[in-house]
């Protein structure tokens, strides 16, 4: 069997002398080296909150509670209370 012609790479060739993912890279962005750089991830916009942001600039917590009440309220923390 050969192996992809990309060095370092050594899977199995599949079309034109690449493996799939280096041949999948070429038909996709016309270079078998292509890949993506990492963004940089965004917190949420919402005050204080500093997860990752899911959509539109909110996290998922304060995404999934927009797109159900169709308002931005603060989301109220669960109160623990003592019976002592």
């Amino acid at each position: 069997m050969n192996s992809c012609a990309v060095e370092g790479c050594g899977k199995t060739v599949k079309a034109k002398g690449l493996c799939a993912m280096h041949h999948q890279r070429l038909r996709r962005h016309g270079d078998p080296m292509f890949s993506k750089t990492l963004m940089e991830r965004k917190a949420c916009q919402k005050n204080g909150c500093g997860e990752p942001v899911l959509a539109r600039g909110f996290c998922r917590k304060h995404y999934y509670f927009q797109r159900r009440t169709g308002q931005l309220a603060p989301l109220a923390e669960p109160q623990i209370h003592s019976y002592n």
